[in-house]
């Protein structure tokens, strides 16, 4: 009890670090059996729970010396401790032996298994010294940081431990002024050690584990160090503590809007009057197009569009948009040449805070998709967020990763599969390191989702991602990509190469105006030409055969050499014509033998 008792107040936070590194040498004393407690350790406190720990040192101790001698079979050693009503070691039972115990026999069970549950407290206490000895080491060495380098000096704002924090580990490590009383025994961890090595000799598995890991961590002290210190961010200017301060109000007020927005999300209710279910009715058979132009390109919220609410909850909706677009800021900005940048040192404060697991919950938030159209453009809003908060860092794309089934369920309606497939996307972006994680089901998802969506870039745009991170393409993702499009209809490849639907192509490509919007049919084919490009690179004999009978070198030459074709057109078929047909292993005899090349050339 006394122990279970210290144990409790060590995590309550009742000792300074001086008091723990004190208790420390007390508890090893009680689980060495080779030595008694050190003469005046008992005597020279003066605090009151002081004074308790040694009563429970002194108690403790005689446990301690049968449990070692019960375990490991030495009990000559403790002949003086031992009460002379005390059976032998072997108290075990075993099935079917007909062997039964006596009441002392139990009574000594039962008394073993208690002394290795007190060991067992004592073990945790000194995981927490530990814990604490950690904290210290990672302050001390912070400490030191920040007497060498004032504010004024250039720093990078992005901590890492380099050469500098290394040797500052070093000197923490090797301070003779430290040593004596961080290594927890007062003899280098000699004492330490021999404890450690006793306790996991013990035939109580419990016990033996948790030694073994106090051991583990005996011998990596350094890395341990170091692990913690990556995890440091430092808030080096004004302008981070102010980010910091902000953060922390708006991650606050985001995290209770979310825990509580049953109470203040719009609800639909059933009318019985008729007139109503018409009106309802109407707005929910909107015209899809006319509804994605007025997600996408205006703010319900500020036009107050959506069903009737209170003003207060009109402020709510307001408040959460004001919090996703400063997150949204802080994570990415234009540069001078309008080129999107990531923002690293922002992106890892807001990781670090838990912004993510908080818009993560927001999105899993039920509500009216076809009549809360304020809802609609916060769940966009907190899309866009997730979208910044990945791009280029690679830490981030990989915290992502791990909830990315979240963006694999079944999506209730083209606007929420768009956005998915656009964070889907930011995810993979230029990470070759998770690019190669993609499965079958992944491509399978997106390919069904044009198949119920329609035919949109966005889709395509993610297949661009994973087939090729950078300037390094994954053939992995090459060969799962053409397998499912080589087995789509129509709905997915649709190349107008066939007699009826060429004139199509001539159509769009001769209508300028379906040239200036991204998403339309034109550009659609555009992409899927590239996609194919793709996944032929890096001479991928298995891709290259599979779009030999997609696209027939006839239909490349019938489309380039027209009139009306447009340069978008002509580099798209132009690239698919090199990758697949010319900078190949494959021998094209078709290529050296025909006058295709020499019409190109015209």
């Amino acid at each position: 009890r006394r122990v279970h008792g210290a144990r409790n107040l060590v995590y309550f936070g009742f000792f300074g670090f001086p008091d723990l590194l004190r208790l420390t040498k007390t508890l090893l004393c009680i689980l060495d059996s080779t030595q008694t407690l050190p003469p005046g350790e008992s005597h020279n406190r003066t605090d009151i729970v002081t004074n308790t720990l040694s009563s429970v040192a002194h108690s403790v101790k005689t446990v301690g010396d049968v449990a070692s001698g019960v375990v490991l079979g030495s009990t000559h050693k403790y002949n003086n401790t031992l009460p002379s009503s005390l059976p032998s070691a072997d108290t075990s039972n075993p099935k079917g032996s007909g062997t039964f115990l006596t009441p002392g026999a139990l009574e000594a069970q039962k008394s073993d298994e208690l002394v290795m549950k007190t060991k067992l407290k004592i073990i945790e206490i000194l995981r927490f010294i530990l814990d604490v000895r950690l904290d210290f080491h990672v302050s001390s060495i912070l400490s030191l940081f920040k007497r060498e380098f004032t504010v004024s000096q250039e720093i990078s704002s992005q901590f890492s431990v380099n050469n500098v924090m290394v040797k500052f580990i070093e000197s923490v490590f090797e301070s003779k002024s430290n040593e004596d009383d961080l290594d927890l025994d007062g003899e280098g961890g000699n004492k330490f050690l021999r404890v450690i090595l006793d306790l996991i000799m013990h035939n109580y598995p419990p016990l033996t584990s948790a030694a073994l890991d106090l051991l583990f961590r005996h011998f990596s002290q350094r890395q341990e160090v170091i692990n913690s210190l990556s995890l440091v961010q430092l808030l080096v200017s004004s302008e981070d503590v102010e980010n910091y301060k902000t953060i922390t109000t708006d991650l606050e007020a985001l995290r209770t809007l979310v825990e509580t927005s049953e109470l203040w999300v719009f609800k639909s209710q059933k009318k019985e009057n008729n007139d109503k279910n018409k009106k309802s009715k109407q707005i929910s058979n909107h015209n899809e197009v006319d509804y994605m132009e007025l997600l996408m390109n205006n703010s319900p919220i500020d036009l107050n569009l959506g069903p009737s609410v209170s003003e207060d909850f009109v402020n709510k909706y307001n408040t959460l948009k004001r919090i996703l677009l400063d997150f949204t800021k802080l994570c990415t900005y234009t540069d001078s040449d309008g080129k999107l940048r990531n923002k690293p040192h922002e992106q890892r404060l807001l990781s670090n805070m838990g912004a993510l697991s908080v818009v993560l919950e927001l999105l899993s938030i039920p509500y009216e998709k076809k009549e809360d159209l304020r809802m609609n453009e916060i769940m966009k809003l907190a899309y866009k967020f997730l979208q910044s908060f990945c791009f280029g860092n690679p830490f981030n794309q990989a915290q992502l990763f791990k909830t990315i089934d979240i963006f694999l369920s079944p999506s209730d309606n083209r606007f929420t599969s768009l956005l998915e497939a656009a964070t889907m996307r930011y995810i993979f972006l230029n990470n070759a390191n998770l690019c190669v994680e993609i499965n079958e089901k992944i491509v399978q998802h997106f390919i069904t989702a044009i198949e119920t969506y329609g035919r949109h870039v966005a889709y395509l745009d993610f297949f661009h991602t994973i087939v090729k991170a950078g300037s390094q393409w994954i053939k992995k993702c090459q060969d799962l990509v053409m397998a499912e499009l080589s087995n789509c209809g129509e709905d997915v490849m649709l190349f107008y190469n066939e007699r009826n639907t060429f004139p199509d192509l001539v159509k769009l490509m001769s209508c300028h105006t379906n040239r200036v919007t991204e998403d339309n049919p034109l550009q659609y084919h555009i992409k899927l030409v590239k996609l194919l490009s793709l996944c032929t690179e890096g001479k991928n004999v298995y891709t290259e055969i599979k779009c030999h009978s997609l696209l027939p070198l006839d239909d490349i030459v019938n489309i380039v050499t027209h009139n009306d074709c447009t340069p978008e057109v002509k580099e798209a078929y132009m690239d698919f014509l090199n990758h697949a047909y010319i900078d190949t292993d494959i021998e094209m005899k078709e290529i050296y033998t025909s006058n295709h090349i020499f019409t190109l050339f015209e």
